[in-house]
Parts: structure tokens; C-alpha cells; sequence
């Protein structure tokens, strides 16, 4: 058997981990009325063997991309996984120390990440490129991948502030599609995921249904249904074993909120930025219990405030709009819940949702209240000269993502800092 040393080269469908037979028995009882798991007979294999009509689970790694520092080969692995590890990464690690985790519900957190961002598109190019040379500065601005090859300059800390610079500033190249080879790479950087064994998350998959199960499989199905770009490359039974695994490491924990409302289109931009299902469900994971644990408990509290604030910023950025939309007795309750829930990604097209959520990855899901808002002033002459605005606001226009950042950063500045911590603290 013959590994190929590009597995990128394949098709995008071929790189993710399916396993329609695997997922249809999730769903079915044993002989013995137990709940099933996947059959013994799964294997974590070479995504180039693999045959399409089998039903192993393949294309993962057998250690899920550690971001911040070269993956370790474990003892336990097998020489297949080691050579596939070997093999699979197209990028190398950066020489990067690993971060201690930050204090997501301090709201100096917030605000130090969208200041470092907001500052520097007026301060920080006078400030550290003055008195170079045309050529020196060009030295100076690397792109993300030249930052992300080489080792920091200063410290960690500056060159996570220069990787969302540049994040803000010249965005991550994609395709038409939306596909970028470090896109995940990045993500994990920011959201500074640990290492996790392909085995850690088979064991959660072969636990079979969860008590969550028929909820998920009630949205699957749905998830972005008139995407035809995110249908054609991920699976419903990738959906449906990821959002299955996240259930089971709830319910060990102790936790009786098991899937909630929106957590199929929150998994949907991970999956599909991703390389394989542990890449996407370690940062699905981490990402709603670090960035917005607010938005998926049972009361979905979290939404409820943030659908409060995008009427406070309104009211403060744009008097005349707010007072308009409440004269038709509008609140951002009736017109902003999927944005606020999904964080955007309900809106298409998802080439534009991907590099939105550069943006809000790299300073903070909270700034999602501000992007919405970003959205109502963009609408702003339609929605005064409308004599029913909630027909323009039953479903958002099309993205346009670097215009919603570009005013989502404006708003920072022109909304009381009180209001703004509230902003940043809102989904914890």
C-alpha cells in the first residue's frame, strides 16, 4: 500500500473523514436493543487506500494539528500513522511556544484584541515604518504565510498581534470557493487548540447515538441547505458525527445541555475550512466553550443579550435608523436572531462567511454584534425609504465581508466604552 505524499491533491470529498454505512448505524439498534457504535471493523487509514464504497473513517491524523508547536509523534501510534503524519502537513509548524490560554470572560481581553486591530490601521504603519526604506518596508509587511514559517521576532505575543494585522489588513487568499490551504492553520493559531488524537474522537463516535441524537439529525439536514457550495463538500454525516462526539464530551462532563439551536450551523464554517473532522471538532469544541458558552446553553442567554446590544449600538451609531425600525415596531428580536445565533454563517454566500470569521477568530465572536449592526447601516438608505422594512430584513443581503469589517471596526470607536464592554462580555 503506497501513501501519496500530496493529499491535497485530491478532491475535497476525498479528504473528508465519511462514513455514511458507520453514521446510518448511529442510528439503529443492535441485535441486542443496545445502542450500535461503528462496527468493529472501522479503521483509521490512509486516505489514498481507502475505498470510497468502504466504511472506514478516513483522513485524519492521528494527532490533530498542533497550531502552536511541531506535532510529537506518540508511542502509541501506529508506523502507518507516523508516516502519514510525516507526509500529511503542507505547511511546517511554526516555531511558536504554546500560549496560556486567555481570560475570555476579562473584558480588557475583548477590548486589547479589536484596539491592537482598530489601531493599527491608523497608528501602528506611521509608527513602525517611518524613517525605512521603500524596500525595508516591503520586508517589513510580511503576508500570513511568511509569518506563519518563520519564528517570532519579539515575542509571541507580537506576532499574534501581527498575524491579526495582517488578517485584518490583507485578509487570507482563498480560491473562488473560499478554499485556503492555512485558513484552519490560522484558526487554530487563534483559538490555540490542544492536540488530540484521531483515536480520542473515533472512541467518542463509536459511542453510537447520544441522548442528543435525534435532535441533531432534526437539523442536519437543514444546515445550510441552499449552500450548493457547502453541500457539495461536506456531508450530513460529518455534521452529524461531529455534533454527536461534542454531545457525548458534554454529557461526560456533567452537562444536561447536550445540543442547542444553531450549534449545527456554528460546526458548518469548521467543517468546511477544515482538513479532516478531529481538525473541525477540536475547534468547534473549543470555539463555543471559549468564545460564546452563552449561545448554546438551554436558555440561550447569550443570544438573548446580544440581540439587545445590536439595538443599543444602533441607537447610539445611527439614531434616525434605530428610531425608524422601532417606529414599525422592529426590534433586533424580530429581525437578527439566525445572525446573532449562527454568528453570521446563516448568511450566504459562505465564501464570504469564511473570511468574516478570519475577523472574528482573530479579535473575539463578540465583534458579531458589531458586523450585524455593520449590516443594518449598509441597508440603511432601503430600509428609511422602505414602508415595510422587515420584508428587506426577513433574510439578510448577500455578505460583503470586507465592508462589514471595515465598519464593524468604525463602530468600535464610536460607541461608548461601556457599551462596548458590555459588547465583549455578552456570550460568556
Amino acid at each position: 500500500m503506497s501513501l501519496r505524499k500530496d493529499p491535497t491533491s485530491q478532491p475535497r470529498t476525498e479528504r473528508r473523514l465519511v462514513s455514511s454505512r458507520s453514521v446510518a448505524n448511529l442510528g439503529k439498534q443492535n441485535s441486542k436493543g443496545s445502542i450500535p457504535s461503528i462496527p468493529s471493523s472501522s479503521k483509521v487509514t490512509s486516505r489514498v487506500d481507502a475505498s470510497p464504497a468502504s466504511s472506514t473513517i478516513t483522513g485524519g491524523s492521528s494527532v490533530a494539528r498542533a497550531p502552536l508547536r511541531k506535532i510529537k509523534k506518540f508511542s502509541s501510534v501506529s508506523n502507518l500513522d507516523q508516516a502519514r503524519l510525516a507526509s500529511e502537513s503542507q505547511l511546517p509548524a511554526p516555531s511558536l511556544e504554546p500560549l496560556a490560554p486567555p481570560a475570555f470572560s476579562n473584558p480588557q481581553y475583548g477590548e486589547l484584541k479589536v484596539a491592537t486591530g482598530a489601531k493599527s490601521l491608523h497608528q501602528r504603519t506611521k509608527s513602525t515604518s517611518s524613517g525605512l526604506s521603500p524596500k525595508a518596508r516591503k520586508v517589513e509587511r510580511d503576508n500570513i504565510e511568511a509569518l506563519l514559517k518563520r519564528p517570532p521576532q519579539a515575542s509571541l505575543s507580537s506576532s499574534l498581534q501581527e498575524l491579526r494585522y495582517l488578517v485584518l489588513t490583507e485578509g487570507i487568499k482563498m480560491d473562488k470557493d473560499g478554499n485556503s490551504p492555512i485558513r484552519a492553520y490560522v484558526w487554530s493559531i487563534f483559538l490555540q487548540v490542544p492536540p488530540m488524537r484521531t483515536n480520542e474522537y473515533l472512541t467518542l463516535v463509536r459511542r453510537g447515538a447520544s441522548p442528543a441524537y435525534a435532535k441533531i439529525r432534526n437539523d442536519t439536514f437543514r444546515t445550510l441547505a441552499t449552500d450548493l457550495l457547502f453541500r457539495r463538500n461536506v456531508s450530513e454525516a460529518s455534521l452529524i458525527r461531529l455534533l454527536n462526539a461534542h454531545a457525548w464530551t458534554l454529557r461526560d462532563e456533567g452537562n444536561d445541555a447536550l445540543y442547542v439551536q444553531g450549534m449545527n450551523v456554528i460546526s458548518a464554517p469548521f467543517l468546511y475550512a477544515s482538513r479532516s473532522e478531529v481538525e473541525a471538532f477540536t475547534m468547534f469544541s473549543t470555539f463555543v466553550r471559549r468564545e460564546c458558552p452563552g449561545y448554546v446553553r438551554p436558555t440561550l442567554d447569550g443570544v438573548h443579550k446580544g440581540l439587545k446590544l445590536v439595538d443599543q449600538v444602533l441607537e447610539t451609531a445611527d439614531p434616525e435608523l434605530y428610531e425608524h425600525l422601532k417606529s414599525k415596531y422592529l426590534s433586533a428580536e424580530l429581525y437578527a436572531f439566525p445572525s446573532v445565533l449562527t454568528l453570521s454563517a446563516c448568511t450566504p454566500p459562505l465564501n464570504e462567511v469564511l473570511p468574516l470569521w478570519d475577523f472574528l477568530l482573530a479579535y473575539g465572536a463578540h465583534m458579531n454584534i458589531l458586523c450585524v449592526v455593520a449590516q443594518l447601516l449598509l441597508m440603511r438608505d432601503k430600509l428609511l425609504e422602505a414602508q415595510s422594512p422587515m420584508k428587506l430584513l426577513r433574510q439578510f443581503p448577500a455578505l460583503r465581508s470586507k465592508e462589514i469589517i471595515s465598519v464593524a471596526v468604525s463602530l468600535v470607536k464610536r460607541i461608548p466604552s461601556t457599551l462596548y464592554e458590555k459588547v465583549v462580555t455578552h456570550a460568556q
